[in-house]
């Protein structure tokens, strides 16, 4: 007698065709948002490292600025040419490319850049009320990633500080 109740119980245990299709209804509507928010994680992730990464950008091209601009250069820091602002022009300018892992980048490797920074110098007034510039510049540091998109889907940082020929006060 057990063992017939239990044949009928395992010959009426299957799924009807209603519990088919609503179990792979659910299937289909999860899978896409688990995907999208490992996507959006994935992204989140990259703008975070490059923003990071951005940082010690500012502060390498900071090195560099100083390293121009001081009386005693130091021999580790890479010897670029950005000229201080003067009477004569109001503005200078220097543009620099950086691999992901952060390494300046030479004319030869520019294939490789991930960041693109622009420098821009003007010179910096102490007083609104006050026409003639001082000995300080203000310092502009524009840092734009990927390198390899489009101009207008890249994400963009900008940096500032005051600077003196001696370096950052």
């Amino acid at each position: 007698m057990i063992c017939k109740s239990y044949q009928n119980i395992m010959l009426k245990r299957g799924m009807s065709l209603a519990e088919v299709v609503m179990a792979i209804a659910v299937i289909a509507f999860s899978i896409p948002l688990i995907l999208a928010a490992t996507g959006g994680a994935h992204r989140s992730r990259q703008d975070a490292e490059a923003d990071t990464r951005s940082a010690w950008l500012v502060r390498d091209v900071q090195r560099i600025i100083n390293n121009e601009w001081s009386e005693i250069a130091q021999p580790f820091v890479p010897k670029i040419s950005f000229p201080f602002p003067s009477g004569d022009s109001s503005e200078a300018t220097m543009e620099l490319a950086y691999k992901q892992d952060g390494t300046l980048i030479t004319d030869e490797d520019i294939d490789q850049a991930v960041y693109l920074v622009t420098v821009e110098a003007g010179t910096y007034m102490t007083n609104a009320n006050h026409s003639t510039a001082s000995s300080l510049a203000l310092i502009t540091i524009n840092i734009q990633y990927p390198a390899k998109a489009a101009p207008n889907n890249r994400k963009k940082l900008t940096y500032q500080f005051v600077s003196a020929r001696e370096g950052i006060l």
